[in-house]
């Protein structure tokens, strides 16, 4: 029985930690998202949130990959500005979305307007979270 008791306590811990980093608009005022694209300024690249009455900031280029055109998260191996350009936040239905306007394709091409959609793009609810009072992926 304390077996089973450690590896369902485990298996929700786990749960915990994945959705920790996720649904950061839970906390966060979606009113207030601005991103930083123009490298002129700065802290480019960087998505900033009013959450909890204070201000935070995530570097989404340590966040985010181009594979093959297409957005994905990624903080392995990120670094999507270096192929991607004119990125910004949309509404998108229900949902905030990162998208650029195009994306360097392994093959040199730039892959835009992918599946219509206005650019490749990823929903910023599904892997920027809070965690011990800041914004992470």
């Amino acid at each position: 029985m304390a077996k089973l008791f450690c590896v369902l306590f485990a298996f929700i811990l786990a749960f915990v930690a994945v959705d920790a980093h996720r649904n950061f608009l839970s906390h966060c005022d979606a009113k207030s998202l601005f991103y930083q694209s123009n490298t002129a300024k700065p802290n480019p690249y960087v998505l900033s949130a009013l959450c909890g009455g204070k201000w935070l900031k995530i570097n989404l280029n340590a966040c985010v990959s181009n594979n093959d055109g297409d957005l994905e998260w990624n903080k392995e191996t990120p670094n999507y500005a270096a192929s991607c350009t004119k990125c910004y936040i949309r509404t998108r239905w229900d949902r905030l979305e990162f998208t650029c306007i195009k994306c360097r394709m392994e093959d040199g091409k730039n892959l835009s307007n992918s599946n219509n959609r206005g650019g490749p793009s990823l929903v910023l609810n599904n892997g920027i979270g809070l965690v011990n009072g800041q914004l992470a992926c």
